[in-house]
Parts: structure tokens; sequence; C-alpha cells
């Protein structure tokens, strides 16, 4: 019910995120209203650096991750479900495809779900199988297929942006996406991200309608967290490539541990419960306090490489790792009671970042929110003795 009228609001509110999309200035995707006439020709921006040969360790105590409070055979199972690689996924060739701008998936020819272009971002329930229109304008040149972009941080810098890694391997070939709800034409993340990503101005498209393609090339998911697990070396390339550029000098690091807050996020967002006092306590001890709300996305960049040592309750702002140039980076994240989450195990592997996740939080019972979003109690007691035993407080 929650999810249908969350797809209502969106479709009423879709006239006026078009008015304010085409007096965007800050425009990372362009939308193509005639495929017969779409034509590309941009000359491609310096590939990034190939970080996909790096190898990298899986998630557990073999790539620095420590658990406290935990069951050891549920840490264990979580840990079962991951698999990661060093290189690249590889790529899928399809021929004959409908896309589709409202199912932020593609079809077959005969209207048949690609099981495949599938995003788990994406939470609008689709048809098994579409009567494809007639007449769609064909579009004759080859795209790659990189999916929907999530405006939800944590999900955008790991699953949304799965496909990406494919526009260094191809420099040349048109990134075909879908429109990106978005209401206020004030600069966020997403347009520091483009803008950092080396992409070249209208290489990332969208059509505006239904239309048929001749040639696809469908990059597996570099960051896949559906049906099972899997996370890439190569998930690094844009984000490290967009790192470089909108911090091409690195701070001077800092021993400061930085907590970051979640105290600024709206009311809606997941609360914590005795974060007041937490950060009472590491603002007495000297550590530095940021609400990452409070910075643009590049000082957010920033913070992440200057502290060596990064304290948080669980919360997407530990993705931004994903953004760390530096080697040598600690983490101690206060999670849920019952077991890690895989995600943020997955990113840490990426990234090489020493983790220790404590099971410090409880559901708040009085919360009336969905329970993605509903607030939680932090153990204080707990997150005091793990703070204490690595010398923070």
């Amino acid at each position: 019910m929650l999810g249908a009228l969350r797809s209502t609001v969106k479709d009423l509110a879709r006239p006026v995120y078009r008015f304010l999309r085409e007096r965007d200035p800050f425009l990372f995707s362009v939308r193509i209203e005639d495929p017969r006439r779409a034509r590309f020709d941009f000359s491609p921006i310096r590939p990034a650096r190939d970080a996909s040969a790096e190898c990298m360790k899986s998630p557990g105590p073999e790539a620095g991750q420590s658990f406290v409070g935990y069951d050891a055979a549920k840490v264990q199972a979580v840990l079962d479900q991951i698999a990661s690689f060093d290189g690249k996924p590889g790529v899928d060739v399809l021929d004959d495809v409908v896309y589709m701008p409202r199912w932020h998936r593609l079809f077959g020819g005969d209207g048949r779900q690609i099981e495949i272009s599938h995003c788990r971002v994406e939470s609008r329930p689709t048809p098994e199988r579409i009567e494809v229109p007639l007449g769609l304008p064909v579009f004759d040149g080859e795209v790659a297929y990189v999916g929907p972009l999530s405006n939800h941080y944590g999900h955008f810098v790991s699953e949304s942006i799965g496909r990406l890694w494919y526009a260094n391997e191809d420099p040349a070939i048109p990134l075909l996406t879908h429109e990106l709800d978005r209401f206020s034409t004030a600069t966020c993340y997403l347009d520091h991200f483009f803008q950092g990503a080396e992409l070249a101005p209208g290489r990332l498209f969208a059509f505006d309608r239904p239309t048929r393609l001749r040639r696809v090339v469908l990059p597996r998911p570099s960051f896949l967290c559906s049906p099972r697990r899997e996370v890439h070396a190569c998930h690094r390339l844009i984000p490290q490539t967009v790192a470089r550029n909108l911090l091409p000098v690195l701070p001077e690091t800092t021993d400061q541990p930085v907590y970051l807050s979640r105290r600024k996020l709206p009311a809606q967002q997941r609360k914590v419960l005795g974060e007041e006092t937490l950060e009472s306590e590491l603002r007495r001890a000297g550590c530095a306090i940021v609400a990452p709300e409070d910075l643009s996305f590049p000082q957010q960049i920033e913070c992440i490489n200057r502290h060596k040592t990064v304290v948080a309750c669980l919360g997407s702002a530990l993705h931004s790792f994903v953004f760390d140039r530096s080697p040598d980076r600690n983490l101690i994240a206060f999670a849920y009671r019952d077991a890690p989450h895989p995600n943020y195990l997955m990113m840490d592997a990426l990234m090489a970042v020493h983790s220790t996740y404590v099971a410090a939080l409880d559901e708040d019972d009085r919360s009336t929110k969905d329970y993605s979003h509903r607030d939680r109690v932090l153990d204080l007691d707990l997150a005091f003795e793990i703070l204490r035993r690595e010398n923070i407080l």
C-alpha cells in the first residue's frame, strides 16, 4: 500500500519534476525525445585508472573485519552469502530489445521481461510480460544499458552504479539509463558525482518514450545484492575517478576520530535514541562530530580521507568509503543487534577498511515508522566499553 502511494505521488508530481528538470543547470543526463533522430558524437574523456586488477580479500576476519556481541554462527551465515571477485563481471549482448521508460528494466522483442536487466533498487512491481506497442521508434545504434539510478545515496553508490564500470571499458559507447525523479534544481551529490566521473557530456541519456533497440550491451553488476551478493573490484573504478577529481590534493591525515552523526537527518529517517549522549562523550574526548548533511559532497569526500578512524551508527554515510583514496582506514560501527548487514561488509572488503561491527542497536518498540526507517535504541554501555577499548574515550 505504501509503495503504491509513493508511486502515485511521484506520478502526480512528474509534470513539476519535468518543469524543473528542463531548467536544471546541473543536468548530468540527457533526455532524448525522438530515438530515430538520436546521434551521438562526443570525444571520449580519458578513461579512469583500471583498479579491477587490484586484489580484494573476502569479507570477514581475513579482510580486517571483526564483530562484537554477535553470535558467531549468524556472522558466518552472513559472510557465506557474499562472493568477492577481482576483475570485472563480464557483459551480455542482447539483440531486439524493448526499452520502456516506466519500467526500470528491459524487455525482449516478444515482450518478456529480461530478468538479468533487473536492479534491486527498483521497488516498483514490474510485469513479467508486456504487450509491445506497435510502430515503436527504433534506435539503430549500439548502447550500453546501465539501468536506473537511485537518488538514495546508499543505494546509488552501491548497486545503482553497478553497471557503470563499463563506461571505462568502452569509452565511446552511449550509456542508456532512465529519467531520475528529481524535485529540486539545487545542486546535490549526484551533480558532483557525474561532474567528477569523466563521462563526456551527453553520454548518459534516457529515452522519454518506449523504444526498440537493435543491440544492447548489458554489463553485469559489479555490486549485486539480489538474488545473490557479489562485489567485484572494478566497482571502485568510477568512484575513485570522482574522488581524484573532486579531491585532487589529499588532505593531511589526522589521528583525531570523527563521528558521523545522524541527528540532522529528516524526521522520517531512522533516528538513534541515545546518540546525543554518545556525541557528548565523544566531543569531550576530543573527537570531531560531523553531520554529513552540513557538508557539500566534495567536503564529505575530504572528511572521509582526512580522518584515520571513523565512528558511526549504521547508515548510508558509511558507503562514502568508496571514495577513500588512502590505503588504511578504521571503522567502528554500531550496528543492528540481530546480524551485521552484508552490504556494509561488501563495501569494507572492496575498500580494505579495517572495521569493527558492534551489536549495539535495538529496535525502538514505540516507533511507528516502517521497518527500514524504524528508530533504534543505542546500547550506550556497550558502545562506551568498545570506545574505551579502542582508546577513543
